[in-house]
């Protein structure tokens, strides 16, 4: 109990704890680690695959592709797993092979710092747990049945949870908004935010990109309100038909005058 094992680093020194090994408090560092744990373990600066029976601190780690009991990090069922400052990575599949955390059962999950993509499996007890992301995603697998799971940070959660698991979703989403087609109708808006889009409209350029010059409102005026033509003045005017709006240099030269305009 409470050895220490020191290895170079996880390209030239691995480690696979055998089935009942007694390795209880024991301190990893450097390593690519394997196999069932026991006790409090102390995990640092290592690249971890298929360790069980987990409940400690891991520091400085990468989380590697699942191991053959289909997880790379399984809690004890009951303690805390406490995982700072680590990030993850598929060293097979990468971009499409995602580590998984199993709380297996009443494990309390405590992620802070963590980059990445990661899934969550197995949170079943009443236990609370925290993700706090740097930049990732978190993936709470449909095993996920019973407790509190919180997130903070930046990053994209996809939520596959079951009934029963409340999820806290307090992550800023680094991706475009988007909207869907009728995710905003008019009884979303209250009238005053209607107006307010409406006025924005009007001020908008008619070439786009910017606000003013020849915006939508002086274009609308020469449609609605007074309009005199006068020494070859063209004389548009406000709302109040007194105020001037904008002008413009008028030549003219002989032809038919209009005599009607009968739409179709």
């Amino acid at each position: 109990t409470n050895m220490l094992f020191q290895g170079r680093s996880p390209r030239t020194t691995q480690l696979t704890i055998p089935v009942g090994g007694l390795v209880s408090g024991a301190e990893y560092r450097n390593m690519l680690l394997s196999g069932p744990l026991s006790g409090g373990t102390y995990i640092t600066s290592c690249a971890v695959k298929g360790i069980d029976n987990v409940s400690g601190h891991l520091e400085r780690c990468v989380l590697r592709e699942v191991g053959a009991g289909g997880y790379t990090v399984r809690g004890n069922g009951a303690g805390i797993i406490m995982i700072n400052a680590c990030t993850s990575v598929d060293a097979f599949a990468v971009g499409s092979g995602v580590p998984v955390v199993d709380a297996n059962g009443g494990t309390q999950v405590a992620m802070k710092n963590f980059s990445g993509t990661v899934k969550i499996e197995n949170h079943t007890g009443s236990q609370g747990s925290e993700i706090h992301l740097n930049a990732g995603k978190v993936i709470l697998d449909s095993t996920c049945t019973g407790g509190t799971i919180y997130l903070y940070g930046n990053g994209i959660l996809e939520d596959n949870s079951g009934v029963g698991c409340t999820v806290v979703d307090d992550l800023l989403d680094s991706r475009p908004a988007t909207l869907a087609v009728d995710a905003i109708d008019a009884a979303a808006l209250a009238d005053s935010g209607l107006a307010e889009i409406a006025d924005k409209i009007l001020g908008r350029n008619i070439a786009g990109g910017s606000d003013g010059g020849r915006d939508v409102t002086s274009a609308m005026r020469a449609i609605r309100n007074r309009v005199t033509l006068a020494g070859g003045t063209l004389t548009v005017y406000q709302e109040n038909d007194t105020s001037t709006a904008w002008t413009a240099t008028v030549t003219t030269a002989a032809r038919d005058p209009f005599s009607s305009v009968d739409p179709v």
